[in-house]
């Protein structure tokens, strides 16, 4: 073997045990950082939860507060394509309805409503990225149409992830409805499954809802970012009703333990 072989050889092993070590040293540091190691988690964890859910409840309809597109981050695409599960889907941005409505075609057993979940009927300023934003460049999988919300420092502080968002932040006058008239709109009486992804919204939803009423099987709501205090104040209500809740990173599952099955 000529020095040029041993050269090759060297770099070769000495390039591949670095990789190794990378690899050792950024596994250490995840296991070991419960944030990271939730994020990474998370979906698996939802997904199982979801499944274990499907298999036990067949009949299920469920009420999506925040379906943006009925793909993109979507817990239920998969449950309404192969499960059947029958629901209500309401989203407020008219570009992203459209999309919801086509992506969901061929679905039988879906509603669609085009209007946000308020504490008043009419109508409110609601702050959205203009339908360009989806060609912008985007980080740790924030896809930026899906970001939209009453309050705009909600929607600002994604800046880290969608460069220079400010430039695409478009105010919209959409249609509101508080969640007994949505009901009363589409004839529901009961429902298995309520979710609510509305950027910074979700725990005014929750107070307004009588869940003692309705008692779903599973409520999911995005927790993350939002006031330590409403965050709390809905957990207690949801446990003293009888649920089990499951913070999972920037979600929270809340799981009737004892559920009964209200006809549709």
């Amino acid at each position: 073997m000529n020095i040029r072989d041993i050269l090759r050889d060297f770099t070769r092993k000495f390039f591949q045990k670095a990789r190794t070590a990378r690899i050792k040293l950024r596994r250490t540091y995840i296991l070991h950082n419960p944030l990271l190691s939730m994020a990474r988690k998370a979906p698996a964890i939802t997904t199982r939860i979801f499944d274990r859910f499907a298999r036990e409840n067949r009949d299920v309809f469920f009420i999506q507060i925040g379906a943006h597109d009925g793909v993109k981050g979507d817990h239920l695409h998969r449950y309404t394509r192969q499960c059947g599960w029958r629901g209500l889907l309401v989203e407020p941005v008219p570009w992203i309805f459209e999309e919801l409505k086509k992506n969901k075609i061929g679905l039988p057993g879906l509603k669609f409503e085009n209007a946000a979940i308020d504490l008043n009927n009419g109508e409110r300023i609601f702050y959205s990225l203009d339908p360009s934003s989806k060609d912008t460049p985007f980080t740790n999988n924030v896809f930026p149409d899906m970001l939209g919300s009453f309050y705009l420092e909600h929607i600002l502080k994604n800046s880290k992830d969608v460069p220079d968002i400010e430039k695409y932040v478009v105010p919209i006058k959409i249609n509101c409805l508080t969640f007994a008239s949505l009901l009363v709109k589409h004839g529901i009486h009961s429902f298995d499954v309520l979710m609510i992804d509305t950027e910074g919204h979700d725990c005014e939803i929750l107070k307004q809802i009588d869940v003692a009423l309705y008692r779903p099987k599973m409520i999911v709501y995005e927790s993350i970012g939002l006031p330590r205090d409403d965050v709390e104040f809905v957990e207690n209500k949801l446990r003293a009703i009888g649920y089990k809740i499951q913070p999972i990173w920037h979600n929270t599952i809340a799981l009737l333990e004892t559920a009964p099955s209200p006809a549709k």
